[in-house]
């Protein structure tokens, strides 16, 4: 019985053998229109799905959004978020919560006041808030409903779940069964239930009563789901059939027709909770499907007296469309035989009574079919409370006795406990012990309480089928007369510096179920606390570390999420140069403790110096764990009383062991006050998932009490020392919004010196990391126009000192450098000396300031506004400067506006910065000058003016609007996107950087002229348009974009395009159109001529995306269209409902893609009906591939033929598409067809030659290419046969692309290299097309950043061959990045990669290759980079991901790592879920490091292949075992250690 295509992207073969019977039609249901819903039993007919996700968890956008959209674009009367336990903000401290609003979550919480008040403010959707419970071995996820409290799975089997999160262990499956069984009004799902995909829940296995009870749900969506829902049925389980989206994407139902039927007694929570309980729904693949089931009148999912002998059904099936008639209705039983089936199925209406036999254990369930293959399945009716041959787990029964309560250091004796099977065998009785650090001990029967969370005691039956019973009792500790001892085992504590001198921070870190604590601070040596004030805490977060809470062989198994709470003080009034001690204590009765009360205190926990307002050494320390380093330094430059260490302290900052390290080995003892760095080992596993705070590294805010005041939290600060100020910036995290904090920071100071430290080097000696060239340049300029004097980072191993745009750049080293810098205000300025621990001087250094000067640091225009000007000023410049800011009109002639400001120059060296309040606003006609004057009575200049703007002419009003005549002036929309603007002559924007208007919701009349010369890696002229844009041409344009949207003329059209054309070449990673990428508004008597080409999905001749409500008309569309993927129209490449095309015709010579290519509109949304009226293509048209098979017609994807001729004949557009060619319209006899009017295009007369390359040929016709002019021609010739006859350097041509709509041609590298090359949207050759070839090419040094998707050095996408090629360098991309090739389908060989491959954005990166797809073969490659997916899954060696039909063979992995947060392996990263890829003779040197791995095994045809020595591997002899040619391919280069290209 298949499923339709539409949920399972293609049929599926049906797990379940199922026979079609006979059917008695009979009187419809009501139909579900209006309000009019259809009632049947007491109940009425609703919709819904219960089961989604947003950003709170793995998803997109947020809940509200999500709540929004469902609303809005769809009828569903119920919607759920169940967002991922192991991503919520705090994960394991709320299993016992009663009430949803005082949990430690603040995600769940949110989730809640969210849904709750979306309810509240509407009553069109009921909103529904959950928990998916995600395990990652067998097990599977389900869903939690109407809970106040919720749990996390243990996380073993999968190291995805450890790069997410780390969950509870001791909640494996029986033991959240055990949990459920304690809340009656819980209900749970079983989810896409799969043995091959996410688990089946042990092969639904430890059935009990009450959890069968509580769990009433299961997802069944495909074949493999039904089948899974037998097996559950036939286990004992009582559940009924749902259908939900999961989805991860903002489409959040509208994705598919499917859903679940509800029958429910209201519109309401409740309403759908007791549906839920009482089983009342059914799963269907078809939006309005009503099905009736009901059975001696009980409604489905009732349970019938056992003593039934006979079962009357009741089955009624209605749907409104006229094409889904039902075909067939069965009614299926125990073991998935067929009670019954119906004969003669059709219509849309249909009813169904019949009369079956029935016993005790019986159940009986409707699956019914639709023409179109759509699917619905009921949930059953069950005779009795027991399914036949249902094997239940065992009882337990527990001492009623057992205390639910227990003091710290009690010995607690296990319950007894008495279990009894079904099967009359006495099972096997376990207990288990935990608290939040892990496992309790339990030695002769009793465990002691060692700490103050939860312990919980879980008691276990085992049958001998497997099946387990579970009960878990809670035992809470008592905090009255709390031992010290125990609240503050864990870890030591630090002092850390506050933002002043006098002020430090104390941090401790308690069980997360101790609220409050206390402190007390005294200079060290004194006798007596009690003149000590008693302290109490703030800022008492919980957090949670890594663990390791059990023994076990696997790492990742060992692990738990522990929940714990930071308890911070903010000392102050400390005087300079004096050393205190602190203590910590508990409450006393309820209160905070005396100083006399001794045992609430612990015994003195550290001590400092307090210090900070002299000018003594400042300690800076690199990366890594330090005392060594910082002890030398101290012995040569005394008399400091602050460290300033950058990052890397500890080797993972989610590792509760390691931060011991950390406080027992460089803490201890220290007596100094610490300012700490964020570096990318404390951000291990430190995860951002809090969506409603900004704060971030929750775990390094919670070991310090820091000053906080940056956007971040806590870890982004600054200080004062002496006369320095230090401002800490944690690199790791957001550094955009940190640095905009950082110029307000300097502005605020009044020191004379300003330090910045991060963890990152910048300028460090290590090879640049993805977007590190970017970021140099960024902070260089900033730091330089703030007057920054030095920056500090950490990061890189090696040591260096470097001066950048004025400002020293210092980078310490790693801890393996043992040495320490010391940085101290003297009379010579501001020195730097860097000593090793034997004590030799590395280097030393003394910033002097400069004399006299005085500059501008920074006057900008900022949307259209000037809120200041920058000032930077050293000793000996003028006392003082007045400001004149003035704006005047277009010729400067008359002054409109101005701010004066006197100032008093600070002298300081950093950016002084002249506030203009209110800020000095300015128009695009208007003229911005600032002037600089020895006074207000401005007498004489002091320095040139600064002219920031000259204004254009115009008001800016449709009447009256800006004139634009020049390039230059196009950039000025920009301050007055809502303006009306008028080109006066044609633009060319030829070598203009940027040139392209980010907004524009205002008008823009091209007025006839034309934009030439545009060319943009960033997307189209106009970003997103919600204005008015008409009579333009784009002529000639080069468009790219790496990501989704991108159009000639805008990315995005939500206003309104008339009586435009654009010619050129248009591509993008997705939605690529030659006029517009998304249309969203109205695009109307327009055309385009432009190449498109889409690298993912979506591409069409005019429009990429014709969004729901767009309008598309008279507009036609005459260039070449592709996508590598899927959907692509001559005019559109996709249509929803909503979606008007009309009157439109196709001219393109080819529309191609391997999946929906059709000659007008690529695809409509599944379920979606788009208004398609009168559109027509060309019969020359060559349409492939066509997927949807209808005859051509005027409404449909395809369009109703034209000849040749009636395309070259006006009245064609005249009469059958009733186009004007009188006033709009003109006929271009030349071009023979139309052409505006408003801005007529000179066609030139078509040619029958396509023309060949201007270039020399070899003597087999191969045309040569000894430049990059030549090499260019590939673009133009992509189908040609190509040889290099040169080295060439492309340093000069940045961003370098060639046949960027497909290469299908061959190019011969001839043994040459390309050096120099750098890109920020991809590969050199974005698509290698079937047929196509490149081989014997080298690319040197290249440096590929971009957030693209399917990105390689070489090749972004390859249906073609790749072989004996290298690549060195950089590449980081979005998602599936390779060293060579970012996703291959094709042949791949012989070639080899050294380049460090990065994906930054997603997933999947190979060595080599980033995927290599379905139908690939790779073989003899090899990579040595390092290779790495931050902060996700899937790294391979040599590959990112296989699939079913991939081959990779007989190649090696060299690489220094291999880095992911999951299924990081040697080889291949992953193999999709259920699929077997062709893995042959790979191996890797024992020398590669993958981490995380998600499964160890090795050997040739594993995803780590076999293992061979480093010595091994640098001999030629093992290659030559693998079978590489060393006779005609390959070298061996003895020296490196590993073979190379002849």
């Amino acid at each position: 019985m298949p499923f339709s295509a539409r949920s399972a992207g293609v049929r599926l073969v049906p797990a379940l053998v199922l026979i079609v019977s006979a059917l008695t039609t009979g009187p419809a249901a009501a139909a579900p229109a209006g309000e009019d819903r259809p009632e049947y039993l007491g109940r009425t007919w609703f919709t819904g799905e219960f089961h989604a996700h947003t950003e709170v968890s793995d998803g997109v956008e947020t809940p509200q959004d999500a709540f929004e959209h469902v609303a809005g674009n769809s009828d569903a009367d119920f919607f759920t978020l169940s967002e991922h336990d192991v991503l919520y903000d705090r994960r394991n401290s709320d299993d016992f919560t009663t009430d949803w609003r005082d949990a430690v979550s603040d995600e769940w919480r949110y989730l809640h006041e969210v849904s709750d008040a979306f309810n509240a403010a509407q009553d069109d959707l009921v909103t529904i808030p959950a928990e998916e419970i995600t395990w990652y071995d067998t097990s599977g996820h389900m869903n939690l409903f109407n809970t106040d409290w919720f749990t996390t799975a243990r996380s073993e089997g999968d190291s995805l779940s450890f790069g997410a999160a780390t969950g509870d262990l001791k909640y494996d499956l029986p033991t959240f069964y055990a949990r459920l069984k304690q809340a009656p009004e819980a209900i749970a799902q079983f989810n896409h239930p799969d043995p091959a995909g996410k688990g089946d829940f042990a092969a639904f296995a430890h059935l009990d009563r009450e959890v069968d009870d509580r769990i009433d749900l299961i997802e069944v969506k495909n074949a493999t789901n039904l089948a899974q829902f037998q097996i559950a049925l036939d286990k004992g389980w009582h559940l009924a059939p749902v259908w939900n989206g999961d989805e991860h994407g903002a489409n959040w139902v509208t994705g598919d027709e499917s859903l679940t039927g509800v029958w429910a007694t209201e519109k309401s929570r409740d309403g759908v909770y007791r549906a839920m309980r009482e089983r009342s729904m059914y799963s269907t693949q078809d939006q309005n499907t009503v099905l009736e089931y009901g059975v001696n009148g009980q409604l489905m999912g009732s349970v019938l007296p056992a003593d039934t002998g006979s079962v009357a059904l009741d089955i009624g099936l209605t749907d409104p469309d006229g094409a889904d008639a039902f075909t067939s209705v069965r009614v299926l039983t125990n073991g998935g035989a067929v009670a019954y089936e119906a004969l003669a199925v059709s219509g849309r209406s249909v009813r169904v009574t019949h009369e079956l036999p029935a016993a005790d254990g019986d159940y009986f369930y409707v699956v019914a079919t639709q023409a179109d293959g759509d699917t619905v399945v009921s949930a059953p009716v069950w005779v009795g409370e027991t399914t036949r041959g249902a094997d239940y787990a065992p009882v337990i029964s527990v001492d009623p006795a057992v205390p639910d309560a227990a003091a710290y250091g009690d010995t607690v004796a296990l319950p007894s406990v008495s279990a009894v099977d079904d099967s009359g065998e006495q099972p096997a009785v376990t207990y288990e012990v935990w608290d939040d650090n892990g496992q309790v001990p339990v030695v002769d029967g009793r465990f002691t309480v060692r700490g103050y969370s939860d312990h919980v005691v879980v008691v276990k039956a085992t049958d001998d089928a497997g099946n387990v019973g579970a009960e878990l009792l809670r035992i809470q500790v008592d905090q009255d007369a709390a031992d010290p001892a125990g609240v503050f085992q864990f870890f030591g504590t630090v002092a850390t510096v506050g933002a002043e001198p006098g002020t430090a921070g104390l941090s401790v870190t308690t069980d997360a179920t101790v609220g409050t604590v206390y402190a007390q601070v005294r200079p060290a040596g004194h006798r007596t606390w009690r003149s000590a004030p008693v302290l109490t805490s703030t800022g008492d977060t919980t957090y949670e570390l890594n663990t390791v809470g059990k023994p076990g062989e696997v790492y990742q198994d060992t692990v738990t999420g522990q929940p714990l709470r930071s308890h911070e003080f903010a000392l102050t009034g400390l005087r300079d140069t004096t050393r205190y001690e602190y203590r910590f204590g508990v409450a006393v009765d309820g209160a905070a403790p005396r100083a006399q009360d001794e045992a609430a205190w612990s015994d003195v926990r550290g001590s400092f110096v307090a210090g900070g307002k002299q000018n003594r050494p400042i300690y800076l320390l690199g990366s890594g764990l330090q005392r060594g380093g910082l002890d030398a330094i101290r012995t040569q430059v005394p008399g400091g009383d602050t460290v300033v260490q950058t990052g890397d302290m500890v080797a993972s900052g989610v590792h509760r062991e390691y931060w011991e390290d950390v406080f027992d080995d460089v803490y201890a003892g220290l007596d100094l006050q610490v300012a700490p760095v964020v570096g990318d080992a404390e951000s291990d596993g430190d995860l951002e998932y809090n969506l409603t705070s900004a704060d971030r590294n929750a775990i390094t805010s919670s070991m310090y009490a820091l000053p906080g005041g940056g956007p971040v939290g806590e870890t982004n600060y600054s200080f004062n020392r002496g006369d320095v100020h230090i401002a800490v910036l944690n690199t790791t995290q957001e550094l955009d919004a940190q640095l905009d904090w950082l110029v307000e920071d300097i502005h605020a100071a009044d020191e004379p010196w300003n330090v910045v430290v991060g963890h990152e080097s910048f300028f460090g000696a290590g090879t640049p990391g993805p977007g590190q060239n970017a970021r140099r340049q960024q902070v260089a300029e900033l730091f330089g126009r703030l007057g920054v004097d030095v920056y500090v980072g950490g990061h890189d191993e090696v040591w260096s000192r470097t001066e950048v745009h004025g400002v020293t750049f210092v980078t310490l080293g790693a801890a393996e450098a043992r040495q320490g810098t010391a940085l101290q205000v003297t009379r010579r300025g501001l020195e730097l000396s860097t000593y090793t621990v034997d004590g030799r001087q590395v280097d030393h250094a003394v910033l002097a300031r400069p004399s006299g000067s005085w500059s501008v640091s920074h006057a900008v225009l900022d949307g259209g506004e000037l809120d200041g000007v920058g000032l930077i000023s050293h000793p000996g410049a003028p006392r003082s400067v007045t400001v004149e800011a003035v704006r005047s009109d277009a010729a400067g002639a008359e002054v409109l506006d101005s701010r004066l400001v006197e100032v008093t120059l600070d002298e300081r060296g950093a950016e002084q910065w002249v506030a203009f309040d209110p800020p000095l606003a300015a128009g695009a006609n208007d003229t911005v000058t600032v002037r600089f004057w020895d006074s207000p009575r401005r007498e004489s200049e002091l320095r040139p003016a600064l002219v920031l703007q000259e204004g254009v002419a115009g008001a800016g009003t449709d009447e009256d609007p800006y004139l634009l005549d020049s390039a230059d002036d196009l950039g000025k929309i920009a301050t007055d996107p809502a303006a009306s603007y008028r080109l006066t002559a044609d633009l060319d924007l030829t070598g203009v950087a940027g040139a392209r208007i980010a907004e524009f919701g205002g008008d823009l009349d091209g007025a006839g002229h034309v934009v030439t010369g545009f060319v943009s890696a960033a997307g189209g002229l106009i970003g997103v348009n919600r204005g008015t844009v008409h009579d333009l041409g784009v002529v000639g344009a080069d468009v790219a974009t790496a990501t989704a949207r991108g159009g000639i003329l805008a990315d995005s059209n939500a206003g309104t395009v008339e009586r435009v054309y654009t010619t050129g070449l248009v591509t993008a990673g997705s939605r690529a159109g030659g006029i517009v990428g998304d249309n969203a508004g109205v695009l109307r008597d327009a055309y385009s001529t432009a190449r498109v080409q889409s690298y993912g999905t979506e591409a069409g001749g005019a429009v990429g995306v014709a969004l729901a409500g767009s309008t598309t008309e008279r507009v036609y569309a005459a260039g070449p269209v592709g996508a590598s993927t899927r959907n692509t129209g001559g005019v559109a490449g996709y249509g929803y409902t909503g979606t008007v095309l009309r009157d439109t015709v196709a001219l393109n010579p080819t529309v191609t893609a391997p999946d929906y290519a059709h000659r007008v509109l690529g695809r409509v949304l599944a379920g979606n009906t788009a208004t398609l009226g009168n559109n027509w293509a060309s019969e020359g048209v060559v349409a492939a591939k066509q997927t949807v098979l209808d005859p051509p017609a005027a409404t449909n994807l395809m369009g109703a033929t034209a000849t040749v001729e009636q395309t070259r004949d006006p009245a064609f557009f005249r009469d059958t598409l009733g186009w004007d060619l009188d006033t709009v319209w003109a006929w271009s006899a030349e071009g023979r067809r139309p052409v505006l009017r408003a801005v007529a295009e000179d066609v030139p007369p078509g040619s029958s030659e396509p023309g060949v390359p201007s270039l020399p040929q070899d003597s087999d016709g191969a045309y040569l290419v000894a430049s990059v002019a030549g090499l260019v021609q590939l673009t133009a010739f992509p189908d040609q046969r190509f040889r290099l006859a040169a080295d060439l350097d492309l340093s000069d041509h940045p961003g370098l692309t060639l046949a960027r709509t497909g290469f299908s041609g061959s190019l011969d590298g001839a043994g040459h290299r390309l050096r120099g090359f750098t890109s920020p949207s991809g590969g050199l050759f974005p698509l290698v097309a079937a047929g196509g070839r490149i081989h014997d090419l080298a690319v040197d040094g290249a440096a590929v950043e971009t957030a693209a998707a399917n990105v390689g050095i070489l090749v972004n996408t390859s249906y073609g061959v790749v072989e004996r090629v290298a690549t060195s360098g950089m590449i980081a991309g979005g998602s599936t990045v390779g060293g060579v090739i970012g996703y291959t389908y094709g042949q791949f060989r012989d070639s080899y990669s050294t380049a460090d491959v990065y994906a930054t954005g997603g997933r999947q990166a190979g060595g080599v290759a980033g995927i290599t797809g379905v139908g690939s073969l790779t073989e003899r490659t090899y990579a040595t980079g390092h290779v790495e997916v931050v902060g996700d899954a899937n790294a391979g060696g040599v590959s990112g991901y296989a699939y079913t039909g991939t081959t990779l063979r007989n190649s090696m992995a060299l690489n220094s790592e291999v880095v992911a947060t999951g299924y990081a392996h040697r080889v291949v990263a992953r193999v999709l879920a259920g699929n077997t890829a062709t893995l042959s003779g790979n191996a890797a040197a024992d020398t590669v490091v993958a981490a995380t791995q998600s499964v160890p095994a090795t050997g040739p045809d594993t995803l780590n292949g076999a293992t061979v020595t480093a010595a091994a591997a640098a001999s030629q002899g093992t290659y030559e075992a693998m079978g590489w040619d060393f006779a005609t391919v390959w070298s061996f280069d003895a020296a490196k250690g590993r073979p190379v290209l002849r």
